[in-house]
This record gives structure tokens, sequence and C-alpha cells, in this order.
């Protein structure tokens, strides 16, 4: 009889960093386990994890429920970018009040929105940055600047593959972006934990041990 995990795991995920971070690994996860069955539910909304039956999920930003065990997988950041050829036809961007001279594609369910707060060596901005594309999906506003669109920020787990191949880049990278935060993967209990839960954990920490974006 195999001593592997076995049994049905039930999981829910971030959309986009589910399907960007951990999706593409998941047939890895199941090679190594082949007793146990996925079931995987990918939503942006706050999920009850207890309430609605997962056994595990993964968080982006600051723990929220003290009814659930985390473990920190990795610390994100955020970041502003643009195409390449969007630049080139704009003014140069060398302090954070330039952006009120661009275009912003903002993401609009970024808690601050429409401002944008940045600082640098003690100093503060707190910017409203002009905005004729909103949008409350963060690929499509990585989609849009891809094309474009504009100045954006975004978190570096999302725009890690497009600033390493030149597809977008980094502006005001001396200017820090307010929102440093983290990817938490949480659970129920480590008491009675499941042996297929906590191989899981085990793995998913594994993987951002080193964060692939960076």
């Amino acid at each position: 009889m195999s001593s592997l995990p076995s049994g049905h795991l039930r999981l829910c995920l971030p959309v986009a960093f589910g399907r960007i971070g951990v999706a593409p690994r998941l047939p890895e996860f199941l090679a190594r386990y082949p007793g146990i069955r996925l079931d995987v539910s990918y939503a942006d909304r706050y999920v009850d994890l207890i309430a609605e039956g997962f056994d595990a999920g993964v968080r982006i930003g600051e723990m929220q429920d003290s009814r659930l065990v985390g473990r920190r997988l990795a610390t994100t950041r955020r970041l502003l970018c643009a195409a390449p050829a969007y630049l080139e036809a704009r003014p140069a961007l060398t302090e954070a009040d330039d952006l009120l001279q661009h275009e912003c594609t903002c993401f609009t369910r970024l808690a601050t929105h429409p401002v944008w707060h940045l600082h640098r060596d003690g100093r503060s901005r707190a910017l409203k940055v002009n905005s004729r594309l909103e949008m409350d999906d963060a690929q499509a506003v990585v989609q849009a600047a891809l094309a474009g669109s504009g100045v954006i920020m975004a978190t570096d787990w999302l725009v890690g593959r497009e600033l390493a191949e030149g597809r977008l880049v980094h502006v005001l990278p001396d200017w820090q972006v307010q929102g440093e935060t983290g990817v938490t993967v949480v659970r129920a209990s480590i008491k009675h934990e499941p042996a297929k839960t906590r191989a899981f954990v085990e793995w998913i920490a594994g993987i951002f041990a080193k964060p692939p974006w960076l």
C-alpha cells in the first residue's frame, strides 16, 4: 500500500496569480502525488475557506482572518512599467511628478485608486494620475500596456516575464511604490492537518523558495 498522501484536495487561488504562478506547475504536483485529486477554484473575491470547504488557499496581501494559519511564500512589490514604444514618444520620466504628463492605465481595484503613492529618500508623493483607460482586471491592464496604452502600476510577479523579455520597461526605478505585500498559503489548522494538505503546502513553498519573477 502506498504511503503517499492521497484524497480529494480543494484549493482556492487568486485569479491572475493562480493562472500565472501556480496552474502551470500543478501537473508536477499531481505527478509527485498520484493518489491526490485536485479541485481548484479561481476567485478574486474574499473566500471563506472554512465555510466553503476548501483545504487550502493562496492569498495576496496581509492575513486578515485569525482563524487561518498562514505560511509566507514570497514578498512582492509594485512597479511602474510601460512599453518601450510608448516611452519613445513621450516626455522623459525622471521624477514622480513627471507621471502627470503621461497617460496611465489604472487598475480600479487598487485600494488607493486613482491615487498612486510613491516615496524616495524620505520624500513622498501622492499623485492622482491621468487615466482614460481603467480596468478591474490586472492581466487586462498589462495587456493594454503592452499595446502602448501608457504607464501602469503592477506587481512584480505579474510583469516579471514581460520585463525580462524587454516588452515592458521598469520606469522611475528609484521611486518605491507604496504597497509592498506578500503571497501566503493559508489553511484552517495545522493541529490535525491532513497529509494531502501538508504535502501541498510544502510543495508550493518549495516552488516559491526562489520566486520565479525575480
